[in-house]
């Protein structure tokens, strides 16, 4: 009988040492799942902030930028190896030649007059020339070439 007592106070003790932590990990492991959602969504969020943050910058580091140092007419004497594009009979053609804008001769003799836009653009790309038109227009024609 004695045996039997120690045994089952053994046993006794056993179950107290492996359920006194299982009942703190019981409140513990509340605390973990809310820990490993919110880690789960902390990680979602910088995937996600990553990816754009990346997209953006491999757009910026492929993206070409078309850059010429000419900005207005006058910078057109400045640099004589660029050929000023105009469409024939439009607005602008037409306020060179009623000299309503001063443009000097050299840039004048040098000019290109087209009918259509997409061989203006042509021109540009080819290097040395600049298409004189509306911002709209350029900014269409560009963003549609880009396309």
């Amino acid at each position: 009988e004695l045996g039997r007592v120690h045994k089952l106070q053994s046993n006794l003790l056993c179950s107290f040492q492996l359920s006194s932590p299982a009942s703190q990990l019981l409140t513990l492991c509340n605390i973990s799942d809310y820990s490993r959602i919110l880690f789960a969504t902390w990680w979602i969020f910088i995937t996600i902030l990553t990816a754009f943050y990346t997209a953006n910058l491999t757009a910026f580091l492929t993206l070409r930028s078309y850059t010429i140092p000419i900005n207005t007419l006058k910078d057109m004497e400045r640099y004589p190896e660029y050929r000023l594009v105009l469409l024939k009979g439009g607005f602008m053609e037409f306020l060179i030649k009623s000299e309503q804008v001063l443009l000097p001769k050299n840039v004048k003799k040098k000019m290109v007059l087209l009918s259509d836009k997409r061989d203006a653009m042509d021109l540009v790309k080819k290097g040395k020339y600049v298409f004189l038109h509306t911002k709209q227009t350029l900014q269409r024609l560009v963003l549609e070439d880009y396309q």
